[in-house]
Order: structure tokens, then sequence, then C-alpha cells
């Protein structure tokens, strides 16, 4: 063990728990609604749950989601992606799957019945974040198996008012603001410039959200409408040769086409209306999304820097998506004794994808690229999806006894699937369609006992079983494969701790857990490169986390997280060029057997405010076959500020240390990886009134 993983390691033992900042508000800071949909302490839930408040991330100065999520125990959200600069690949229980976590953004599954959509996610006025690991099999269906992110924005007219700007390195800048119009209504905006090392990429963003609330039918009704345009240049991952990631191509080398982009406009409509019953408290939510992508993408197919052949695929496409919620829920006190819930929800989806395919060359250092509007087309193809996931579930929390609670849930789905695909090659359209339609039960139930409490002290020990499963994802790449994978299910047994001493200065949330997980969707790639996707065999998941924050003093805080994963291919028989090889117990790609995170806050109300984030990434492979062995890393953020009464100017810089691991594996590209964006530095000012 190194003298620097040495400290980490007693840093930890000092500090691991869950994310409070005053022991004298830890009730209040503890309720969680994303398991139980109805507000419950988290130390009764029989799951591992994180809380971020809104305090927590104007300490750090968190602009974004991977900021946000960077001390929470097992979980790494890395930036960038096949979603371009303005995304990012979450990776939970050491899970990285686009489709395999659940974005939630006040109570809406934000992305519907297709993959979460990370580029829009709005940071400006979030109350907190929740996240939970594991599935929400019975509160929200079908939609995940290792993580519910739930970010929950201030209530209309409730948002802490402010505004702010700044810039930052490689031409970055943004601007940001809430104002409440009303005592029941609010307005924010969110703008952003940032400019990466890498060649003529980037991304310009904005986003912006009214929310208002009223009194309607002796109940209080609820509005949200959010607009989104972003705006990307994408970059580029890189190559592996063999082992190890070529050295052929430089370092922040742009292959796509010279118009490359991922243009993205998105707009929402959310309802809600809630009233109290003579049989309990009624909550209705609607939610209608429309989201248009114009996009032009292209990666390397091969490493010949030969003029006269092709070594670059790319594709042209228009897509659409349009996304319905629907939930109705009925809760109400069990006596004394907990809660009950009932409900029933709709999650549809209809997806459209027109695609032009091509081929073409461009120097391995990235220099001179074509224009995608000049090359011929070699193919065409579209996409249609319609998907409608239907649930009824019923779920209770009861109290056993004092120190005993049960909390258990089932839901009974149904889920429709149809797909059509036409690909034109030659002037010749090729048809193909498919269906799927499931049927069954999930659930979960759980047990959590207090084994000890006194004042703001206790122990809480609690273990649960989940089951899941989800339809196979559809990613609208350039292809035009209209067969539907098989359902993805999984079983998950967790166990773990929490505690909370010295009158809540010092918390500790400890877990382990397992997961069986059957028919996960991954990508591959056909002889010609064209990405696809297929059904895996069995993978294993295994792991422990621990996680906490220790309150040195009223200004000074320390946050540390620790977490060993082990992803274990089951029978896994996936052809290799052209040979079959069997997978058993070799170890799912990208995925690190220990992450470790330390993190030191210092500051109040007013005066100097200072941050120092720590966190580790342990050796991974780069591939299935685990031929390609990658040692770890390690990264370094800070920030330092001044708050008076009503401003505050801040310095906040991220990757100190300037390095560029490989940290995503990319779907569109064979075997080609993302690297950690480089050292970013900006400079901000925030007025508040």
């Amino acid at each position: 063990m190194t003298k620097r993983s040495l400290v980490v390691a007693l840093s930890l033992a000092l500090s691991t728990a869950a994310f409070n900042t005053k022991a004298s508000e830890t009730k209040l800071e503890t309720l969680q609604v994303t398991a139980t949909r109805v507000a419950e302490d988290s130390k009764q839930v029989p799951a591992s749950i994180t809380t971020i408040t809104a305090a927590d991330i104007r300490a750090r100065h968190a602009r974004s989601l991977s900021d946000a999520l960077a001390l929470v125990a097992g979980v790494e959200i890395s930036p960038g992606g096949d979603g371009g600069p303005a995304g990012s690949v979450p990776a939970f229980m050491g899970l990285r799957e686009f489709d395999a976590f659940l974005l939630v953004v006040d109570g809406i599954p934000y992305g519907g019945a297709f993959n979460p959509q990370l580029t829009t996610v709005d940071m400006n006025n979030v109350e907190r974040i929740e996240v939970m690991r594991g599935a929400a099999p019975v509160t929200y269906g079908s939609t995940s198996f290792v993580g519910v992110v739930h970010v929950i924005h201030y209530a209309a007219g409730q948002a802490q008012q402010q505004v702010s700007g700044g810039f930052g390195t490689n031409g970055s800048a943004f601007a940001r603001g809430s104002v409440n119009l009303s005592e029941q209504s609010t307005l924010s905006f969110n703008a952003e410039r940032r400019g990466l090392a890498d060649d003529d990429a980037g991304y310009d963003s904005f986003l912006a959200q009214y929310r208002a609330a009223a009194e309607v039918l002796d109940g209080q009704g609820r509005l949200d409408l959010s607009v989104a345009r972003v705006n990307q240049d994408p970059n580029s991952p890189h190559v592996r040769q063999g082992p190890r990631l070529t050295l052929q191509t430089p370092l922040d080398a742009n292959h796509n086409p010279a118009d490359a982009e991922i243009n993205e406009t998105r707009v929402q409509l959310d309802l809600g209306y809630d009233r109290s019953l003579e049989v309990g408290q009624l909550a209705l939510t609607g939610s209608l999304a429309h989201t248009s992508a114009d996009l032009t993408r292209g990666f390397l197919s091969g490493l010949s820097n030969n003029p006269a052949n092709p070594n670059a695929v790319g594709y042209s496409q228009d897509r659409s998506t349009l996304d319905v919620y629907l939930n109705a829920n009925l809760s109400n006190e069990l006596g004394e004794q907990g809660h009950w819930s009932v409900g029933a929800d709709y999650l549809g989806g209809r997806g459209e994808q027109e695609s032009e395919n091509f081929r073409y060359f461009v120097p391995l250092n990235g220099t001179n690229r074509p224009n995608a509007s000049a090359r011929p087309i070699d193919e065409e193809t579209e996409l249609e999806d319609d998907r409608d996931f239907f649930g009824v579930y019923a779920q209770a929390d009861y109290a056993i006894s004092d120190r005993l609670d049960l909390l258990a849930g089932v839901r009974l789905n149904h889920t429709n699937e149809d797909r059509e695909g036409v690909e034109e090659v030659d002037g010749e359209d090729e048809d193909a369609s498919d269906s799927r339609s499931v049927t069954r039960l999930t659930g979960h139930v759980g047990l959590s006992y207090r084994a000890y409490e006194e004042g703001n002290n206790f122990v809480s020990l609690y273990a649960d079983y989940r089951n899941a499963f989800k339809p196979a994802a559809v990613d609208f790449g350039p292809e035009a494969e209209a067969r539907i994978l098989a359902q993805e299910e999984a079983d998950t047994i967790e166990v773990g701790v929490k505690q909370q001493w010295l009158d809540g200065a010092l918390a500790v949330d400890l877990s382990a857990y397992r997961m069986d997980f059957t028919n996960l969707v991954v990508p591959q790639h056909t002889p010609d490169g064209t990405p696809t996707l297929e059904n895996a065999g069995e993978l294993n998941l295994d792991g422990y986390e621990a996680e906490g924050q220790y309150a040195l003093f009223d200004s000074l805080k320390v946050y540390g997280s620790w977490a060993y994963h082990k992803a274990v291919f089951g029978d896994y028989l996936r052809d290799f060029d052209g040979v079959a090889t069997q997978l058993r117990g070799k170890t799912q790609e990208m995925t690190p057997g220990h992450l470790r995170s330390l993190g030191l806050v210092y500051g109040g109300e007013q005066g100097l405010g200072a941050s120092v984030i720590y966190r580790y990434v342990g050796p991974r492979f780069l591939n299935k076959r685990n031929t390609a062995p990658v040692g770890d890393y390690d990264t370094f953020d800070a920030s330092v500020s001044w708050n008076a009464d009503t401003w505050s100017v801040y310095l906040v810089g991220s990757n100190l240390t300037d390095k560029r691991p490989a940290i995503s594996e990319s779907e569109l590209g064979d075997s080609q990886y993302y690297r950690l964006p480089e050292r970013h530095i900006e400079v901000g000012v925030e007025y508040r009134f």
C-alpha cells in the first residue's frame, strides 16, 4: 500500500457516512421519497440511500451531476461519452451501462421509456439529490437495476434567489439564476459554454424552467415547463491497439467530420395535483416531453494513414422521441404503525431516427477533416420504436415493534414494444419488424432494526431483497436493428448498517450486496464495424460500500467513501473475430475493484470557504477478455471562496493534476475509449437577493 493510499484509508476510518451537515438538522435532511414515494426518514428505510443537500452542492461549487455525486460511495460518473461532452456515463455497483440506472427529476423518469436524458438535466435550483443503490422495482417499475438518481428542485416560490456567472479555461463561461416571481412561482435559467482541450470540441447549453403552484379543486396543483437547448461539438474516443491505447493518434485529436454536431432540443410539460381525501392522500402526476436531435458523428475504423483507404465511418441522423408519464398514487397512514401506498402508472415512448451512413478518410493527427456533407452515402436507415410500460403497485411500511420495521411492495408490470427498421442499400429497401410483450411481477421486501437510539445517535441494521426486470434498451445508433432483445432481469440481496454518533456529528453507512444479472444488454460490432447490441449471458455483481461524514467543527467537515466491486461474467459465449469465446470468470470491462474518495469542506455562511476532493479509481480491464489491463489513477478537485451577506466570489478547479486516463468505453466506436477531460479552472461570482 502506498503512503497516499494509507492516508486515504486512515481518513476513511475516521469518516464514513451519510451526507448531513448539522446534527440539529438530522431529521430534516435524512427525509427521502425515492424508495417509498412518501417522505420518510432514510434511517428507517431498508436500503442504502445518500442525500446530497443544496448546502453540500453550494459548499463544493458543484455545477454538474458528476461533481455533485463525487463523494457518494460506489458511484462513478465519468463526464463525456457517446452522448457528447455535455453528457456523462454513470456506473453503480461496478456496472457501467447507459441504461442500467434510472434518472428521476422531480418524481418523473427523465428520459422516459428509453434512456436517461443526461445532457439536459438542470443542476440549477436543486434542493437535494437522493441516490439509492439498486433498483426501484415497485415505485418506478421496469426502468432500473443498479441505482436511482433523483434530482429534486426547489418547489415553486421556494427557490434560493440568486444570479451568478463566471468564466474558465478553454473559453468557457456560464451564467445562471433563480427568482421567485411570487409566493407560488419560480423562474430559473442555466446557460453555459464549455470548451475542451480536444480539437474543436465543446458545447453550448441553455436550460430554463418555470414552476408554478396554485389551489385547485380543494387541492394543490402544480405546473412545470422546462426548455433545454444543447449544441455540442463532439470529441473523439481513443483507439485501443492490442492491450493499450494507440500512440499513433495525438492525445486530443478529433477524428469526427469537420461539420460534426450533436444538437438537442427538449421541451417538457409536467402537471401535478395533490388532495387530501377521507381514504388518504391522492397524488396525480403527468408529464409530456419531446426531444429532437440533429447529429453528425464519425469514428475511426482502422489506423491506416493512407488517403486512398477510408479509415473512418460516420453517420448523420435526425432523431426524435416523445415521452409520456402518468401516475396516480393513493397513500395513508397505517394507524400509528406506518403507512401504505397503492397506485398505477404508465410510461410510454415513441422514438424515430433517420440516418445516412458513410465512410471517409481522416489523417490520424486529426487535421484536414472532411465535411460529412461532401461524402457519398453508402446506406440509409430508418428505425421506429414504440414502447408502453403499464404497472399497478402496492407498498406498505409497517412497524412490527418499536424497533423492527417492515417495508414490502409488489408490482404487476405489462410492457409492450413494437419496432420497425428499414435499410436502403443500392436503392433497395430491406424492411424488418419485431414486437414483444411481457407481463410479470416485480417487488421488494426489507427489514430494518433500530438496535440503538438515543437523541441524535442511532444504530439501524437492515436487509432487503429486490426482484427487477427491464425491456432491452434501444440506443438509436446508425443501424436499423429491428430485432428486440430479451428483457434484462436481476435479483439483488443487500444488507447494511446505518449509524450516527457524537450527537449526530459522526455518521456511518456500511452495506454489502449481491446481484445476479441475466440478459445484460451490451454493445458489439459487426465485421464491417457497424455498432449493434446483444444480450450477454450471466453477470454476477458483489460488493461492499462505506461512506460518511464527520463534523470536526461547525465550519469543517470531512467526507469519505470506499467501495469494493466485483463484476464477473457467468455463462457468456461471445464471438470475437469469428471465434466463439467463453467469458465465464472474466471481469466486466471498465469495472475497478476499488473506489475511494476523501473530501474536506471548510466555511460557513460568511467569510472564507474552501474544499478539497480526492478520488481514487483502482485498476481495471479495458476489454471483456481481460487482455488489456490498465492501472489505477487519482484526481484532485478544489475550490476557494469568500462569502459576504449577499455575494460570493469563488475559484474552482477540477482534475488539477491534469491526468487523462481512459474512463469510459464508446458503444459506437469499436475498441475506443473516452479520456478524462483535462484540467479545468473557473472563477465565478454570485449575488443573492
